[in-house]
């Protein structure tokens, strides 16, 4: 018998086994307009780009959104796929690149988040599986553990 609540084995099984877009509210609960600024923590892989346009509609319906890069390379690869994949999908959204400049990427997605009032975080989650997650302490575990606003996620 699993130690884990039945609501987290519930969200799990949605976010890993359906390829749907899970909605995960914080902890605490939320009150706030879930749509009026969309964050979406972008990183030029599969899963992020599937999420993005499994996302499209809540995106179009958001009043503002932000796709932030959060890229230490001197390259400019995160701004570029993130450009193009808004474009792609016509979306009106600003592409903010920043460093981690020493935390990690999960903390700079909250840091920034808070900065700009986001309601929501979209993100492609568990790139490495949900066990290699818990033990790097990875992207998708510190989100899930500290948002203090709703997740839009999905593997």
């Amino acid at each position: 018998m699993s130690s884990r609540p039945i609501e987290a084995i519930s969200t799990l099984d949605v976010l890993f086994h359906e390829g749907k877009l899970v909605l995960v509210p914080p902890a605490n609960g939320y009150r706030g307009r879930l749509l009026d600024h969309v964050l979406i923590g972008w990183k030029p892989h599969d899963h992020a780009r599937r999420t993005m346009v499994a996302a499209q509609r809540w995106l179009e319906a958001a009043n503002r959104v932000t796709v932030l890069c959060v890229d230490d390379k001197p390259n400019r690869h995160y701004e570029t796929t993130a450009t193009e994949i808004c474009r792609q999908l016509g979306l009106d959204a600003e592409v903010v690149v920043t460093s981690s400049t020493g935390r990690s990427v999960g903390n700079t997605i909250l840091d920034f988040g808070t900065s700009v009032n986001a309601t929501c975080i979209l993100i492609g989650a568990f790139k490495h599986g949900y066990l290699l997650e818990l033990l790097l302490g990875r992207v998708t575990y510190r989100l899930l553990s500290h948002a203090t606003v709703p997740l839009l996620m999905s593997h």
